[in-house]
């Protein structure tokens, strides 16, 4: 009985040490933004319902939280007109924490007009698919 309550009374002391140190807040995504240009954090600036005519750069910016670098997440970007894939990013995630965390794609003559799509997939799942036209 007395080893009963000498656990019990172990157990919430370590409890009231440590709250919440057994337990990480879970990843979420709070934002996902196409943009003509990003500033020093990634955030974005510049957010076009379509990119001008023969845009030569296409960011991709992701708000994140309690992100960590087991975390992985992929954009393949599309052109739907022909259905080709121009390109395929994966994220480097350095360290845990908040922020944007951004993508790119260049094309040095310029996007064709059309229509296009960002994939974005968080850890193997799709979570978004972000359709823009260049004009």
């Amino acid at each position: 009985m007395k080893v009963k309550i000498f656990l019990a009374i172990l157990l919430t002391i370590v409890i009231a040490i440590f709250p919440g140190c057994s337990t990480q807040k879970p990843l979420s995504i709070e934002g996902i933004y196409l943009a003509e240009s990003i500033d020093e954090n990634n955030a974005p600036e510049k957010l076009p319902n379509i990119f001008p005519a023969k845009s030569k750069n296409i960011y991709l910016s992701i708000n994140v939280e309690n992100i960590t670098p087991d975390d992985k997440i992929k954009v393949i970007w599309t052109y739907l007109d022909t259905g080709d894939i121009i390109q395929e990013q994966s994220s480097n995630i350095d360290k845990k924490g908040s922020g944007f965390i951004s993508f790119n794609i260049s094309i040095s003559e310029g996007f064709p007009s059309g229509d296009y799509t960002a994939e974005i997939f968080l850890n193997g799942e799709k979570i978004k698919d972000l359709e823009f036209s260049v004009e």
